[in-house]
């Protein structure tokens, strides 16, 4: 926190100046009234004498002088009975003989009646301390003058009977340290105030070199202080200014406290060697500093009244709060600032910002607000960690380029956070990472989309380089929830989630689990995207359909997938979208699956190296390859009541469950207990689950009603060979029809035998040949079995 730590420094240098200042003016006018006050009786002593070099005023207490003044000649005018001093020299030792204070000119006047005493032309006047004064002859000098502070001033003018006494023109003062002046000066006796009329100029010199300017300034009494009007602090190309600032004074002109009301405001620009241009500023109603004993250091501050601090260049920002205190070091060095009271920190476009006013989001701002945020400052003055005390939150205007360009936003909530500052680029301080707990909350919104909420017991924010949201990592009993209807909602349950910015992907590991659309799936790890609500899963996939109620609904007619009994998928990968409500499931050498992803229900399965499966409309599309096809099994009951299965293989199967209807496509083969047909396609209907539940001895529901293969049939039956272009099996009457081609049939005993139609059965040697004179043929023939 560069502004603030500049601040401290800005502050000292007032110090400094107004206790040189304050020290010199004061002592200028306190030695009129020392000259003038009445004298105790018995401890003060007066000496008044002519001498041959003019005259001689001595003033003691307790055996040591106090006071000499020393004029090298007197004139007396009869005609209007004033008095004229030359070149006359005044001593203030002090009543503890702690001061070497001297103030001498070259032509002074007094007019006994109005009590005037006027300086006709330049008055110096040096100040020095002596604090080993008791300790050598009374009205010795100090062996060393250290830092004496020089003050000059023409026609300063005083009276005997008020005490007051003025200046017109300019009051100037030196030291090794500073230099300044002021126009006017007025000092009343009454109330011991000293005025400097108007334009204080102040000039601090070497390594702290500053400008005090004000319109006005009054040293006032008991507690001494200056009150400054309009002052105003330049320090480089900073910049510091107020309605008023008052300096309280406590022993030995010391600062001890300095007290800024209104309009204070606090800029700072870029400082020489920093390269990337930076502007910093400090509003507030008021600010008051306490400063240590040594009058030069501050201790502690207090700042007030709709407090806003901002740093414009390549990393914006912008803090605000109703007070902000500050605790600093016995070496003056900020420590602490404690901002409290609807304390709001924002990281964004501020430049040009009215004070209290916020500034318009732009697309990578985000904010800290929280009741009271207590900031550690380094030893080089920067920002370095941030704590807020009470509920806390965390507004993101962006967090993606999906969202973005929604112009949404991201809330993160907790109990508490802890904000950890760098200082990647020169002249700058740029958030790092925030750490929050308990209750992490974060919730996406995005226009038109519902609300996205993932919670947990902690939350770590990381941030890039340039300031914008790198990663959000949640921990301890992550649970995501889309916002969605309950039919398409999603949640998601791990111990770690980890929320990437960039693509707005969350990616959850520890025991994963998502659940919805009546669906739960475990697997290795999950990745959910934040902005459109698709899932992800990877490694160990498996999944389980089942109703709210435990149980799967079955849908009208429905067949393959028409029982009540839960409908489980295993695979290598998954990816869940929300609108449609589709899954897509796919196998590959990942985990402990290699191959195909598997779809059952019950006995009936479904295999394939990818299953797109609906749930809502019991809708599954396999889609395989020539080495690794499609594959599903069914079910046909014979004569006898036993199930008998037959598996079917293509490139494509396509099955919706109302209509009861498999379609295969592209290489399709069916084979059964005694037959095996190949294909281009097949379509195959399914008995409704009802139905093949009145067969109580059958308990798939895939029971086949009829299977219907197109387009370069080829079947081998019971050691004979058939083609054709279409084949129609109805397992309930056992019986194979064959057309289009023309279909033929080869047997090893009849050769082989063609018509329009071939229509041959399972259990038998029977073939009804059809021919083109319409009438049926009937070949016997023996079947070796």
């Amino acid at each position: 926190m560069p502004l603030v730590e500049r601040l401290r420094r800005w502050l000292a240098v007032i110090a400094v100046v107004f206790s040189l200042f304050v020290a010199g003016v004061y002592l200028r006018t306190r030695w009129r009234q020392t000259a003038h006050s009445r004298p105790s009786p018995g401890k003060i002593a007066v000496e008044l004498k002519r001498t041959a070099n003019g005259f001689e005023y001595d003033k003691s207490e307790g055996g040591r002088t106090i006071l000499r003044i020393r004029a090298a000649e007197v004139k007396e005018f009869k005609l209007n009975g004033h008095t004229a001093l030359s070149k006359v020299s005044i001593t203030l030792y002090g009543k503890d003989s702690s001061r070497f204070d001297r103030i001498y000119g070259d032509d002074f006047s007094y007019d006994p009646q109005s009590g005037d005493v006027v300086a006709n032309g330049e008055v110096q006047i040096d100040l020095e301390a002596n604090p080993a004064g008791l300790l050598n002859p009374d009205q010795a000098p100090p062996e060393e003058l250290k830092s004496p502070i020089h003050l000059k001033a023409s026609g300063l003018t005083f009276n005997r009977n008020t005490g007051d006494a003025f200046v017109n023109g300019r009051v100037e003062f030196t030291s090794e340290q500073a230099s300044g002046w002021a126009e006017g000066l007025r000092y009343q006796a009454v109330g011991r105030s000293l005025t400097l009329v108007s334009q204080i100029h102040a000039v601090l010199t070497g390594p702290q070199a500053a400008v005090l300017t004000a319109a006005r300034g009054t040293v006032s009494g008991d507690p001494r202080q200056l009150v400054l009007d309009q002052p105003t602090l330049d320090r480089h190309s900073d910049t510091l200014r107020a309605a008023s600032a008052a300096f309280i004074f406590g022993a030995a002109n010391k600062v001890t406290r300095v007290v800024a009301n209104g309009a204070v405001h606090a800029e700072i620009s870029q400082q020489p060697g920093e390269s990337v241009p930076a502007r910093s500023t400090l509003d507030a109603e008021r600010a008051e500093f306490a400063v240590n004993s040594t009058g030069n250091q501050l201790a502690s501050g207090l700042v007030t009244g709709h407090v806003l601090m901002n740093q414009a260049g390549a990393q914006p920002m912008q803090a605000s709060a109703a007070r902000l205190a500050l605790e600093f070091s016995g070496a003056g060095r900020l420590q602490r600032v404690k901002a409290q009271d609807q304390v709001r920190l924002h990281f964004g476009a501020v430049d040009g910002a009215i004070p209290g006013q916020r500034p318009a989001a732009s697309e990578n701002d985000y904010e800290i607000t929280a009741q009271a945020i207590d900031f550690d400052v380094s030893a080089g003055g920067r920002l370095q960690k941030a704590v807020t005390q009470g509920p806390a939150q965390i507004t993101l205007a962006s967090a993606g380029t999906q969202q973005k360009s929604a112009g949404g936003k991201t809330v993160v909530t907790a109990g508490q956070f802890e904000a950890m500052f760098g200082n990647s680029l020169p002249g700058t301080t740029r958030l790092v990472s925030i750490h929050g707990e308990p209750d992490a909350r974060i919730a996406s919104q995005t226009p038109g989309q519902p609300e996205r909420v993932s919670t947990s017991q902690r939350v770590d924010a990381e941030f890039a380089p340039d300031g914008q949201l790198a990663s959000v990592t949640q921990q301890g009993n992550f649970h995501y929830l889309s916002g969605e209807d309950a039919a398409r909602q999603l949640q998601a349950f791990s111990d770690r989630a980890r929320f990437t910015a960039a693509d707005q992907m969350v990616t959850l590991t520890g025991t994963p689990r998502i659940v919805g659309q009546n669906m739960t799936t475990t697997a290795q790890t999950v990745r959910i995207n934040r902005a459109t609500g698709e899932a992800f899963a990877l490694g160990d996939i498996k999944s389980t359909y089942v109703s709210p109620n435990g149980a799967t609904s079955p849908s009208a007619g429905g067949a393959l997938l028409g029982s009540r009994a839960p409908i489980h998928v295993t695979a290598a990968a998954m990816k869940a979208t929300s609108n449609p409500s589709l899954v897509v499931y796919s196998g590959g050498a990942i985990g402990k699956l290699t191959g195909k992803a598997r779809l059952w229900q019950e006995s009936n399965m479904i295999e394939a190296p990818e299953i797109d499966f609906d749930n809502t409309h019991r809708m599954v599309v396999a889609s395989g390859t020539e080495i690794d096809p499609a594959t599903t099994t069914f079910v046909q009951p014979d004569k006898g009541g036993k199930s008998t299965p037959i598996q079917l293989t293509g490139l494509k199967l396509t099955y919706t469950d109302s209509d009861g209807l498999a379609l295969y496509e592209g290489g399709v083969s069916a084979k059964g207990q005694d037959f095996t047909a190949v294909a281009n396609s097949m379509r195959v209907y399914l008995a409704p689950g009802a139905q093949a539940k009145q067969n109580k001895s059958f308990t798939g529901s895939n029971r086949l009603q009829r299977m219907v293969a197109n387009g370069a049939v080829d079947l081998e039956q019971l050691g004979r060979k058939a083609t054709g272009e279409q084949l129609v099996y109805t397992p309930d009457e056992e019986k194979f029809v064959l057309t289009g081609g023309p279909p033929s049939i080869f047997d090893a005993e009849r050769g082989k035998i063609t018509g329009d139609s071939l229509t041959f059965y399972r259990r038998d040697a029977r073939v009804l040949v059809e021919g083109e004179s319409k009438s049926p043929v009937v070949t016997q023939t023996r079947v070796a079995r």
